[in-house]
Order: structure tokens, then C-alpha cells, then sequence
């Protein structure tokens, strides 16, 4: 901070001139006219002048010269590479604990699907289903509705491991202006 304030006021300062104000002004009166005898009674104005250098109250007030500010720009420029550095350093090297990570990795594994018990009343686990919709169709007969009764929920459900995700997902949606693009190439998990 001390080297980005030096050369801030240093740039800003430096150069220019203020006219002292008439309550600084020492000693003040009507009988004290002559600028060869009055001064200023703020830090930094020189005996017998009423004007104020800029670099002189710098100098004076805070030790400031205008001649620091490109060394102060360096180690201000050095400071950043350096803690540049140990910060990439740091991100490398530094492990995060297990179980705080923010993006969740899962192993790839085999597809299976669950079996299912079929009950007697369940037309699709039958045996005697095996036959193709054609060729029930190209048999001639009626086909028979067969009743089937709903069965109860399975008392435990079955929790899915996998993960479900998506990429490049675009939606369109028919309108009488014509398509509209609701998603563009959408990504997520």
C-alpha cells in the first residue's frame, strides 16, 4: 500500500502550486503587505513565499519524491508475480480432503436392469406372451381383452446409482411465427 500511495500522490501532486489562503497566512494584516516578510503556516512553504511547490510539501509532509514513481510501479509489478506464483503453487500443491469436493466423479459401472417377479395375473411375464403382434394379426382371429388386475407397489423402492445427464440438448417448439428455440445446446447432470 505504501509504494501504490507514494506514487499515486507523487503523480498527482508533483508540479503543481497552491497559493496560500489568507487564514494561513502569518502575520496577517493590513500592516503586513510585503510577501518578503510573510510565510505560511502550512508544512512544506518556504520563508518569504506564498506559494506552495507541490514537491516540497510532498518532500516536507510525507518524504515523497516524484523520483520514485517508476521504482514504486516495479516492486508494485513485483509483488504481483510473486504472490502470482505462490498462489498457483499453492492451488497445485494444496489437496482437497475427501468428501469436500464441489464436482461429484461417479465410476463407470456395467448396465443392469432390475428383474422384476411377475406375478400369474401379469400378462408380460407369462411364458405363453412370446407370441409377435403380427403374428396375432395375421392369424385371422378376434383378438380377446384380457383383464388385467393392477398390482400393489413394491413395498421397498429400489434406489438408482446412476447418474442421469445430458449434452448438446436443444428444444424447438412449433409456433404460428414458426420455430422457436427454447434450448441450445444445453449441458448437465
Amino acid at each position: 500500500m505504501y509504494y501504490a500511495y507514494e506514487g499515486i500522490v507523487s503523480n498527482e501532486l508533483s508540479g503543481s502550486h497552491y497559493r496560500c489562503s489568507e487564514q494561513d497566512t502569518f502575520p496577517f494584516g493590513a500592516a503586513y503587505n510585503d510577501t518578503q516578510y510573510q510565510t505560511c503556516a502550512v508544512q512544506g512553504f518556504k520563508a518569504g513565499s506564498t506559494r506552495l511547490n507541490g514537491d516540497d510539501y510532498l518532500q516536507s509532509f510525507y518524504g515523497f519524491s516524484k523520483s520514485h514513481l517508476w521504482r514504486n510501479f516495479g516492486i508494485i509489478i513485483g509483488f504481483f508475480l510473486v504472490f502470482a506464483v505462490i498462489v498457483a503453487i499453492g492451488m497445485e500443491r494444496f489437496k482437497v480432503p475427501a468428501g469436500k469436493l464441489a464436482t461429484v466423479y461417479f465410476a463407470r459401472s456395467a448396465f443392469t436392469t432390475p428383474k422384476r417377479k411377475g406375478s400369474a395375473s401379469d400378462v408380460e411375464s407369462q411364458q405363453s406372451a412370446s407370441v409377435s403382434v403380427d403374428e396375432k394379426m395375421d392369424s385371422g382371429k378376434p383378438e380377446t381383452a384380457i383383464d388385467v388386475q393392477p398390482t400393489s407397489p413394491p413395498a421397498e423402492i429400489v434406489r438408482s446409482e446412476k447418474s442421469f445427464s445430458w449434452k448438446d440438448l436443444s428444444l424447438d417448439v412449433k409456433t404460428k411465427d414458426g420455430n422457436k428455440r427454447l434450448l441450445n445446446d444445453v449441458c448437465g447432470k
